[in-house]
């Protein structure tokens, strides 16, 4: 399966913590969280699911708290 993040490898940085999530080292095309429908740019937390969507962190783990599956593909 197609994973976006053997992409962005050399563009994210993994922050080692409870929550893992990246930090966007810089700006990317059309990546918009369609949870709250704001960009990511540079320096925001981000969370890429097994699926390889990509959400806020924030945006993604209140999604959690109510629901336990992507919202894109509902894996």
């Amino acid at each position: 399966m197609f994973n976006i993040f053997n992409l962005l490898k050399k563009d994210v940085k993994v922050v080692k913590d409870v929550k893992k999530y990246f930090v966007l080292k810089k700006e990317f095309d059309n990546n918009e969280c369609i949870i709250c429908l704001d960009n990511m740019i540079k320096n925001d937390h981000i969370n890429m699911l097994d699926c390889g969507h990509m959400y806020h962190n924030k945006c993604i783990n209140e999604w959690f708290a109510v629901k336990k599956e992507c919202p894109i593909c509902y894996k």
